[in-house]
């Protein structure tokens, strides 16, 4: 599945979720407002994936990551 795929990468402040397919890399990023809350605030995927589902598994693994490890999306 696509969404296994993603990786995050977590800043104190900061962060994305982003992944790699054939060659091109998507990625969503997102701000911290406190410890329980991440406004997701930029979604990019290449021309070159469109259609693929690649959005749709960045936000799928941000909802599973935010069910783990409890914090809220906007």
């Amino acid at each position: 599945m696509l969404r296994d795929e993603v990786t995050r990468e977590d800043g104190t402040s900061k962060g994305r979720w982003h992944v790699v397919v054939d060659g091109h890399e998507a990625e969503m990023t997102y701000s911290r407002a406190s410890a329980t809350l991440i406004i997701i605030d930029h979604t990019a995927v290449p021309d070159a994936l469109r259609g693929r589902g690649v959005g749709q598994a960045l936000v799928e693994r941000a909802v599973l990551d935010a069910r783990r490890e409890g914090f809220r999306i906007i």
